[in-house]
């Protein structure tokens, strides 16, 4: 294999102002200074034009045009009618570099878009029936003679009826109760009866197309929102060795592009460690450039990890377990109301159908030290177990840009420290279809540790009397 980098960016573009900064992302890479041990390449999934009722899909090579000085997008390949969060797609593309040896030594991913946590791009299991308005059957990643082909042009006529902003929360599942936004609409009840069956593109699947193709990726930056989880990391710990990510939500001013590719044009040997370290040292700068983003910078907390250094936090993580189970039997409503006050790192995000912060329901992303130190305060964590956990932090996580969210009474700069957790509160958030799809055992790997058995027990805490 060729020494240097592949740096593949994997976009989906399914509105208009994702498109907008999708757009911008492809002029940037475009200028991109020539190398010859970097393969710059683009997976781009967007709607041929506006009146287009599915998804196309484009692997580009971002090649220099020495006529041209600059560097002009060549297909590679041609996906049509795909859904980008279907991990049969994810699988063709990876398939498709390597076929076509375009893979170098070191391997660079970026999932650019939406993200909720578990994983990339769209999806969201509570709507009923629905799972992703534009994605189809796993069994069929093309759309080749699908017959509810049909529901997904009269659903994007429904949502053509939203504004933009509408629309992309609608198309992400970030609305409350999405159905009702559409209630008593025949075509929308036509459409959830066709029972549209697609998954996002979760974290999950992608470890498992990377662990089937033996493709092992070196570094994985990530634009989606609440992607650095400790679930995430457990995930990936054989498949990438580095992740930069959000914690909190991420935002289109991303990343440093430019200076994180340059360091590899200027450098074939450049390490991911420092890399990574850039990636995330950049950000303060990114964003106090652009007054459009300045005051974003305060609700973002994004760090770099090393998920092969994830044994021994799951290892202290187990041994806390066993003090917070102890603590359940002898008075679980302490611990649950230190659950009810941690922050929820989807706090003030969600909207209802008139543009309103619904906080009725979040998705139960914790940091887990601001939880444990809560615990540990409480006298339910010992301090030598959160110590130890403390000190396994030290080689998992390897850079973090410390912000706080923007609610002083709610978190502060110090509160968020690198990582966080699936940590469901209430009756409804355990019995909801989002615990059941993303954290039952058969999806993730966590839940298969003395974490999940700790949840377990959790769950049936009497109310206090």
């Amino acid at each position: 294999m060729k020494k240097g980098w592949t740096v593949l960016f994997y976009i989906c573009s399914e509105d208009q102002e994702t498109r907008k900064y999708s757009d911008a992302l492809i002029d940037l890479l475009l200028k991109t200074r020539p190398a010859e041990h970097l393969r710059l390449l683009s997976f781009v999934s967007t709607f041929e034009n506006d009146s287009a009722d599915y998804l196309m899909g484009k692997l580009y090579k971002l090649e220099y045009d020495p006529d041209k000085q600059t560097r002009v997008l060549i297909t590679v390949k041609d996906y049509q009618r795909v859904d980008p969060g279907n991990k049969s797609v994810f699988k063709k593309v990876l398939q498709t570099v390597v076929e076509k040896d375009l893979m170098m030594e070191r391997f660079l991913l970026f999932p650019w878009d939406h993200g909720a946590g578990f994983g990339i791009f769209g999806g969201d299991p509570r709507m009923p029936g629905i799972d992703n308005l534009w994605g189809m059957a796993d069994s069929n990643p093309d759309l080749e003679n699908i017959d509810n082909a049909g529901a997904v042009v009269e659903l994007k006529v429904i949502t053509n009826r939203f504004s933009a902003a509408s629309r992309k929360l609608f198309l992400t599942g970030f609305v409350k109760d999405q159905v009702d936004l559409i209630a008593g609409n025949q075509l929308a009840a036509e459409a959830m009866q066709k029972k549209i069956e697609v998954r996002m593109l979760t974290c999950i699947d992608m470890n498992e197309v990377l662990n089937d193709l033996k493709i092992k990726v070196d570094l994985m930056i990530m634009l989606n929102c609440w992607m650095q989880m400790l679930e995430n990391g457990y995930e990936f710990s054989k498949s990438v060795r580095l992740i930069v990510a959000a914690e909190t939500v991420n935002f289109f001013a991303g990343y440093d592009y430019e200076g994180i590719l340059s360091l590899i044009v200027d450098d074939a040997a450049a390490e991911p460690e420092r890399i990574a370290a850039y990636a995330v040292d950049s950000l303060p700068n990114l964003y106090e450039k652009n007054p459009v983003w300045t005051e974003r910078l305060n609700e973002l907390v994004v760090s770099a990890v090393r998920p092969a250094a994830i044994d021994d936090v799951i290892a202290a993580l187990s041994n806390i377990c066993e003090d917070l189970r102890e603590s359940i039997k002898q008075n679980g409503t302490i611990l649950r109301d230190i659950r009810t006050s941690a922050v929820d790192l989807t706090f003030n995000y969600f909207i209802d159908e008139n543009g309103n912060i619904d906080n009725s329901q979040l998705d139960c992303y914790i940091d887990l030290v601001a939880y444990l130190s809560m615990a540990k305060e409480k006298n339910l964590v010992s301090n030598e177990k959160l110590n130890a956990l403390i000190y396994a932090n030290r080689a998992f996580i390897i850079n973090k840009c410390p912000a706080g969210m923007q609610d002083p009474g709610k978190a502060s700069r110090d509160d968020k420290y690198g990582y966080s957790v699936y940590h469901p509160c209430t009756t409804d958030d355990f019995d909801s279809v989002y615990c059941e799809y993303f954290y039952t055992s058969k999806r993730s790997r966590l839940s298969r540790t003395p974490w999940g058995s700790f949840l377990s027990e959790f769950k049936n805490i009497k109310p206090a009397q």
